[in-house]
C-alpha cells in the first residue's frame, strides 16, 4: 500500500475549492433526511480504503403512473444512451473521489492497485445490443450500468445484495481499511402525478441523482442511500413519439372497459450539459461520502 504525495492531495483539494465545502454550496444535499442508512461502521484498524467498484446508473427507460376512478395513465420516456460519454463521467467521479478521500487523510487502493486482490464479485452481463449491462426495477425503470474502463459493472439490487455482502464479507477477513462499493445513480426524467384535484400527469427533463453506498469493514458496514436529488433541468427536450388514439378510447367505453390514457416521450438530451451536471451532482455526493467515513 502506498500514499500517494501529500502535495498533489493538496493540490487536488485546492482545485475543488475543499469538497466538503463546495457540497454545501451546491445544497444538493442539504436536508440530511434524504438519506436512509442501514447498519453503522466502525472506526477501521487502517486509514485505508479498498476500492473495487464505483459505477454509474445511467436511465435508458422511466415509467409512471397514475390512477383514478375510471381512468389509468401512464407515462413513458426512452433516453438514448452515449456510452462514451457515460463512461467519462464514471471515470471522472472515481477520480474526484479518490482525490477527495485522499484529501481527507485515506490511502486509496483502487482497482488497479488492488490487482488481483479484489472482492470476487459476478460482473453483471453485457446487453447485446447495447454492448453494456443493463438492470431493470421492479418499477419497469430501465438503466444501464457503466464503470471505468479498468473496473465490472456489478448489479446491486434485489439478490444481487446477498452476493454483495458474502464477497465482501470474505473479501475483509484480515484486512484492516474499509471496503467501498458505489453508484450514483442518474435519472434523466421526472415523471408524476399533478397536485391538481384533477388526475393528470406530467413528465419534464430533468437530471436526478439518487446513489447508493456500501461501506464495509472486517466487522460493520453500512449500506446508505438518498432519495433522488435534482441536478439540472433543461437537460433537453421531449418529442412525444405515443399516445393512445381516439378510437381505443372509444372502444374501451363501449365495451365497459377501465380507460388508459398512455404518452411515450424519446427525450432529445443535450449531452454537453448532461455530461457537465452529472459531474458537478456526483462531486458533491462524492463530499458526502467522505464526510460518512470517519
Amino acid at each position: 500500500m502506498r500514499m500517494r504525495k501529500t502535495l498533489i492531495a493538496g493540490i487536488v483539494a485546492a482545485c475543488l475549492s475543499l469538497p466538503l465545502a463546495g457540497a454545501a454550496q451546491d445544497a444538493l444535499f442539504a436536508n440530511p433526511k434524504i438519506f436512509k442508512t442501514n447498519g453503522g461502521l466502525k472506526p477501521a484498524a487502517e486509514r485505508t480504503v479498498y476500492l473495487p467498484v464505483v459505477q454509474v446508473k445511467w436511465m435508458l427507460h422511466g415509467t409512471g403512473s397514475a390512477r383514478g376512478f375510471s381512468t389509468t395513465m401512464y407515462q413513458e420516456v426512452d433516453s438514448p444512451l452515449d456510452a462514451a460519454r457515460v463512461g467519462s463521467i464514471a471515470q471522472a467521479l472515481h477520480d474526484d473521489l479518490v482525490a477527495q478521500l485522499e484529501a481527507a487523510g485515506w490511502n486509496v487502493q483502487t482497482r488497479q492497485e488492488l490487482g488481483s486482490d479484489v472482492p470476487r464479485y459476478k460482473p453483471a452481463a453485457a446487453n447485446g445490443e447495447l454492448g453494456v449491462p443493463t438492470i431493470k426495477d421492479r418499477g419497469g425503470m430501465e438503466y444501464a450500468l457503466i464503470a471505468p474502463a479498468d473496473m465490472p459493472a456489478v448489479a446491486n439490487e434485489g439478490m444481487a445484495l446477498a452476493g454483495i455482502n458474502m464477497a465482501t464479507g470474505s473479501y475483509l477477513r484480515g484486512k484492516p481499511g474499509v471496503n467501498l462499493f458505489v453508484t450514483y445513480g442518474f435519472a434523466t426524467a421526472a415523471i408524476r402525478e399533478t397536485r391538481s384535484r384533477m388526475l393528470d400527469m406530467e413528465t419534464r427533463p430533468v437530471l436526478t441523482l439518487s446513489g447508493a453506498i456500501m461501506a464495509s469493514t472486517a466487522n460493520s458496514g453500512f449500506f446508505a442511500y438518498n432519495d433522488a436529488v435534482e441536478v439540472a433541468s433543461d437537460i433537453g427536450s421531449l418529442e412525444l413519439t405515443h399516445a393512445t388514439g381516439t378510437a381505443t378510447k372509444i372502444l374501451r367505453f363501449a365495451a365497459g372497459m377501465r380507460q388508459v390514457d398512455k404518452k411515450v416521450y424519446a427525450l432529445q438530451p443535450d449531452w454537453d450539459k448532461l455530461e457537465a451536471e452529472a459531474i458537478r451532482g456526483g462531486k458533491a455526493f462524492n463530499a458526502e461520502i467522505v464526510a460518512r467515513l470517519k
